[in-house]
């Protein structure tokens, strides 16, 4: 099946073509049926040449095709005609459309070759982010093994580096990761979306702080250090006790 196309450009609502529901038809119609590059067909047992842009069909099966009469037809070329929209050269077996400026409606090389060089534009950008995915997660990763690996999966996978990298920071602050045996490696990490686990940090402890207090006239003196030696008071040596912020 033929994968070209044609392009209708919304300035075509401003054509007197647009008010005429047929002639838009047949309009669009000539448009597809346009030969999209030079050739030779055989038609009523004659060898007709044709070029880029142009179209050679019978008045009479092309009127029964859009369910127009021959009136109309000869009617609508002569509009076309007049405004400068097709030439036309015809015969009695046979009418030879040229279709002007064909190549506004069917630019079929610089459409073929545009989605290929975007195409390249994109798989390059891709791996461009993908290799800088990497370099951020080996970076910010704290046990080096199987690079290559790694490497690979970054290569065929899509992974959420904004979120990994939040989690690699509060991972390293666990008790278990301070422990390299219990760091996954980081293929299993990736294999196992560990970015989704829920990290527990234990909190820091209350700083202690030491409170002597005498039990003759009740003073305190508190410091957040612990003293050896008994305070005195009142006659009495006092021994601190310990409390928590």
């Amino acid at each position: 099946m033929d994968n070209s196309f044609i392009k209708v450009y919304r300035k075509i609502q401003d054509n007197w073509i647009w008010d005429n529901p047929l002639y838009l038809k047949c309009w669009i119609d000539m448009l597809m049926r346009a030969s999209i590059k030079s050739s030779s067909m055989l038609f009523n047992n004659q060898i007709v040449n044709i070029n880029r842009g142009e179209i050679v069909f019978s008045q009479n099966n092309f009127a029964n095709r859009n369910k127009m009469s021959r009136q109309q037809l000869r009617t609508f070329l002569k509009k076309l005609e007049k405004t400068n929209m097709i030439e036309v050269k015809s015969n009695q077996l046979l009418t030879h459309l040229i279709i002007v400026g064909y190549q506004r409606y069917n630019d079929y090389k610089s459409t073929k070759s545009q989605p290929t060089n975007n195409h390249i534009i994109r798989k390059k950008e891709s791996k461009n982010k993908e290799n800088k995915d990497f370099d951020l997660f080996w970076e910010h990763y704290p046990k080096k093994v199987g690079k290559k690996k790694v490497q690979d999966k970054f290569n065929s996978n899509n992974y959420p580096i904004d979120l990994i990298l939040k989690n690699l920071e509060l991972q390293k602050k666990s008790d278990q990761w301070q422990n390299q045996k219990y760091i996954p490696n980081p293929e299993t990490y990736l294999n196992q979306e560990r970015w989704n686990d829920e990290v527990v940090l234990q909190s820091e402890p209350d700083e202690p702080i030491f409170i002597y207090e005498c039990a003759v006239c009740n003073k305190q003196k508190t410091t957040s250090e612990y003293r050896d030696l008994y305070v005195s008071c009142c006659d009495q040596r006092i021994q601190p006790r310990k409390e928590y912020k």
